[in-house]
């Protein structure tokens, strides 16, 4: 049995969710383009959430908080996409969006500053052919989500070998396409024909 947090603890919790507010309201706006209306209250229930997790398990750092937050927030996301739509959307669709969202040539993450240096319509298009849905999820969870490879090879189940290794690869495939020219084939498919029937 867990003994009541004490007010230092809970100053703490208060403390780290002032600091990582800011980072994780941007988060759950891109999650939800054109529902900011309930931004706040997905960022209420993942805060729900950090503090039973707080309180059952022990303090965490700002970057774990920021992480926890972030999964909650985005697992209510996938719940409330699919009772709105009355379809499967997948975790997969989600970190679609997220990387494109975060993909920023001047991101302090190389993965993500290589997304950023490709034409966002490109990406778009190969982005799922580019990356398997493992690769996907790794650059989700370290490189979006901020968790640390050791947390994030635990959540996926896999080694922090393995997870080192997939992201290397992803990296080096997205390297490789950014200095590889567009295939002519994807270039007319992108490019509407404007030609003027004579």
């Amino acid at each position: 049995m867990r003994l009541p947090p004490t007010t230092d603890s809970e100053d703490r919790r208060v403390a780290v969710l002032r600091d990582v507010w800011a980072e994780f309201y941007a988060y759950v706006r891109r999650l939800l383009p054109g529902e900011y209306h309930l931004v706040e209250d997905f960022m209420q229930e993942a805060a729900a959430d950090l503090t039973r997790y707080w309180r059952d398990r022990g303090e965490v750092t700002r970057n774990q908080a920021a992480a926890i937050l972030k999964q909650a927030a985005k697992f209510d996301v996938i719940n409330h996409r699919n009772a709105k739509a009355h379809t499967t959307i997948s975790a997969g669709t989600i970190d679609d969006e997220l990387m494109l969202t975060a993909a920023d040539p001047n991101s302090e993450h190389e993965i993500l500053a290589v997304m950023g240096r490709i034409d966002h319509d490109r990406l778009i298009h190969l982005l799922p052919r580019l990356l398997t849905d493992r690769q996907r999820q790794i650059v989700v969870a370290v490189d979006v989500e901020g968790l640390t490879q050791s947390r994030a090879a635990q959540q996926l189940g896999i080694s922090v070998r393995g997870l080192q290794k997939a992201r290397d690869t992803a990296l080096t495939r997205l390297q490789h396409h950014l200095t590889s020219p567009p295939a002519p084939h994807a270039e007319q498919m992108s490019r509407p024909n404007r030609e003027v029937p004579q």
